[in-house]
């Protein structure tokens, strides 16, 4: 830039004109800087903000995920309807149910009397109560018996959906060290007791959506016994857990 500023001429004593720096470039220079340290001090402003909507959608997403309906289906095996009915009373949990919620007999599968009615064996019963649910859901089994998730329900087979569990406690029954194998079986009802542990701490760690529980002893009793007073006995020292 120029600027006109004064200086002798003895031929005709007038203004000339002379170039001479301006600190224009300067402060231009400047105005860079503070745009630059303005835009940087936005960003870190946007940064923040958007780090405090995330995790305040987090925190409702677990909100959200603690109060959403979660389903705990849990199998006591050989127990028939009439045994529990009779021995209600002397079964705390059973009175806590009937308090909180209520107490009625049911069955899965098709319809009763009817060509969708299943046969009366383990396994289809079993499908009915491990498939029907979402597959995005997640869902753990805690089981005796390790055949339920490896054969009943093919666990990562095509031919049986692609099911998988996101947490699996069974296969117990292998380990002969920790629970040496008996003739009366209380191998099993030890078992029972594992599974019913892990359960108790996964549920209340992770809140699976679907948790399926299967106890075998009482199945054991039931086929060494029938319908006998053995099975009676038993029913209650399991289920009162």
């Amino acid at each position: 830039m120029s600027q006109m500023i004064p200086v002798e001429d003895d031929s005709s004593g007038k203004y000339a004109i002379v170039k001479e720096p301006y600190f224009l470039f300067n402060n231009t220079k400047i105005n860079e800087i503070l745009g630059l340290v303005i835009l940087i001090g936005v960003f870190i402003a946007g940064l923040i903000a958007l780090i405090v909507v995330i995790t305040r959608l987090d925190d409702t997403s677990d909100k959200q995920s603690l109060t959403h309906r979660k389903i705990l289906s849990i199998v006591v095996d050989g127990i028939s309807a009439d045994v529990i009915e009779n021995i209600a009373v002397e079964i705390p949990t059973m009175r806590k149910i009937q308090q909180i919620g209520g107490y009625t007999r049911a069955y899965v599968g098709g319809d009763d009397n009817n060509y969708t009615q299943p046969p009366t064996i383990s396994a289809p019963g079993y499908m009915n109560l491990l498939t029907e649910n979402n597959s995005a859901k997640q869902i753990a089994i805690f089981s005796t018996w390790t055949d339920n998730r490896i054969k009943l329900i093919g666990e990562g087979l095509a031919d049986a959906g692609n099911i998988t569990f996101d947490y699996k406690f069974d296969g117990y029954e292998f380990d002969e060290i920790t629970y040496p194998h008996d003739s009366e079986a209380q191998y099993i009802f030890d078992i029972d007791q594992r599974v019913t542990n892990e359960t108790a701490t996964c549920i209340k760690t992770y809140g699976p959506d679907l948790s399926w529980v299967y106890l075998q002893f009482t199945d054991d009793a039931g086929h060494e016994f029938g319908d006998s007073e053995k099975l009676t006995k038993q029913s209650p020292m399991l289920t009162v857990r």
